[in-house]
């Protein structure tokens, strides 16, 4: 499959964009699109700075990180928050192993899943509002393509939980040592450009967090899944956010 059919087919999993290629695609051209992961990040943050410049509310005002938060969740479907919903019952609710994976298939959301959702929200809404006004536009270019990044890495490096199969699947079993350097070196690039050797300082932290995440999600699921992968996105971006406004 060529870059840009693999381009085409990142954007249309992690964003609304409707430029998905014709035809079935098969798992390892899934997996072999998370190369392009931080690429479709860098997209939506470019959707953010124009929101960011298009209103002429204050910059940072409450008002406009609400919406650049709601363009998220708009421009995603939701994707990773079903994540997070899911993974905060699944950690809550499941005794062993096999509760907690059948309570994250479970369509229905239980009362550690909505705290989590409204958590993940407010904690991404108030980062927002404490990014410096100087860098404004380098972060929000930036932080959804490191939370994207940071999930290519997880889907690398930690088994699929689900013995029956599911949608992560295909991602943790044919992405590869290709993909991961792709995305890294897309990143690197982009960021060092950013934010300079403050940047790698944060990619670096994030990689901490998602081998913390990682070995979590093994030792209490069994390995990751989909929601797994969705919640890494989420808490990458919060704590790149944070990082950011920090150092």
């Amino acid at each position: 499959m060529s870059p840009a059919r693999e381009i085409r087919l990142a954007l249309a999993f992690l964003t609304r964009l409707p430029v998905a290629p014709k035809g079935e695609q098969s798992p390892s051209a899934l997996g072999r699109s998370m190369a392009w992961f931080p690429l479709a990040g860098l997209a939506l943050g470019l959707g953010l700075v124009g929101i960011d410049l298009l209103f002429p509310w204050e910059s940072g005002s409450l008002l406009q990180n609400g919406l650049l938060v709601a363009f998220l969740v708009v421009a995603t479907g939701a994707l990773h928050l079903d994540g997070v919903a899911d993974v905060c019952d699944g950690l809550a609710g499941g005794s062993d192993r096999e509760r907690a994976l059948r309570i994250m298939k479970d369509s229905q959301l239980g009362a550690f899943g909505v705290a989590g959702l409204v958590l993940v929200l407010v904690l991404k809404l108030a980062a927002l509002t404490e990014v410096p006004e100087p860098l404004r536009i380098q972060v929000l270019l930036l932080f959804p393509a490191a939370g994207r990044w940071l999930c290519t890495l997880v889907a690398w490096r930690f088994p699929y939980a689900r013995p029956e199969g599911g949608t992560g699947q295909a991602f943790t079993e044919a992405v590869g040592r290709r993909e991961v350097l792709i995305a890294t070196l897309f990143l690197l690039v982009v960021t060092v450009l950013g934010l300079g050797i403050v940047g790698l300082l944060i990619l670096f932290v994030l990689a901490l967090l998602g081998w913390g995440a990682g070995c979590l999600a093994k030792r209490r699921f069994g390995g990751v899944t989909g929601d797994v992968l969705g919640a890494v996105v989420e808490a990458g971006e919060i704590l790149c956010l944070i990082l950011m406004g920090v150092l």
